[in-house]
């Protein structure tokens, strides 16, 4: 059995907070995130790899805001308040699995049908995957006369996944 792995894991939160207690007020916050994620998985131009059972996978997981301290909130307490938050969050990843030139993957063992029937023997896999989960959250609370939130989310997410062979 040959398995090979690359794999990434990222995980983030961002929390903003305001508050406020006057006569007038204005509070907010804005927060960036840049996620930059290449992972790759390489078998060398001619090598020979020779197994029953053959795993070659590459994998980028990316979280952002899936825990309690994620998001934006703000607690105003005054005759007149703007709340203000925005966000920016952008992702780029690459997952790649790359065979080179001249490269063989060779199963070995013999192909067979058990008892029910199944056909039983070599097993190649190859996978690429780039896998997200990407939250952003708002909360404002306000005790105003006048309240005026105004809210900015945006996420830019580029993706590729490869296998490439030769």
């Amino acid at each position: 059995t040959i398995a090979m792995r690359a794999l990434n894991n990222f995980h983030a939160n961002q929390r903003m907070e305001a508050d406020a207690y006057s006569l007038t007020n204005g509070a907010g916050g804005d927060g960036t995130l840049y996620i930059t994620a290449d992972t790759s998985a390489v078998v060398g131009d001619y090598v020979k790899l020779t197994a029953a059972d053959m795993s070659i996978l590459s994998q980028n997981v990316i979280e952002r805001g899936t825990g309690s301290d994620n998001g934006s909130d703000g607690t105003s307490v005054v005759a007149m308040t703007v709340q203000a938050g925005s966000s920016l969050t952008k992702v780029q990843a690459a997952s790649k699995v790359i065979i080179g030139t001249g490269a063989s993957l060779e199963g070995t063992g013999v192909s067979s049908r058990t008892d029910t029937g199944a056909v039983k023997g070599q097993n190649l896999s190859l996978q690429a995957f780039n896998i997200m989960d990407v939250k952003d959250s708002y909360a404002f609370e306000s005790a105003s006369v006048i309240g005026l939130p105004f809210v900015s989310a945006e996420m830019d997410i580029a993706l590729d996944a490869l296998v490439q062979i030769g």
